[in-house]
């Protein structure tokens, strides 16, 4: 797999940021360690979310923290 590079990294966040979708981050000791997108759709409709979490922090519940997160945002917003 192809290593993302920090300009990829750059433009795949002003993407995000301009398409008004929902952004959560997993922080440990001040180092951003996982995020959690969630691409809105039409009310009613279900959303569409996407997750990375390092590799050297997985199985540390970060995911389950960042999915529950996530969910909960879909939910309050009308999303099933």
């Amino acid at each position: 797999m192809k290593r993302a590079q920090p300009a990829d990294l750059c433009q795949h966040v002003k993407r995000i940021l301009s398409s008004g979708a929902v952004l959560y981050g997993a922080f440990q000791d001040g180092r951003l360690c996982g995020v959690a997108e969630l691409h809105a759709a039409a009310p009613g409709e279900p959303a569409e979310a996407a997750f990375v979490v390092s590799p050297d922090l997985r199985d540390h519940g970060i995911g389950t923290a960042l999915l529950d997160a996530i969910a909960l945002a879909a939910r309050n917003r009308n999303h099933p």
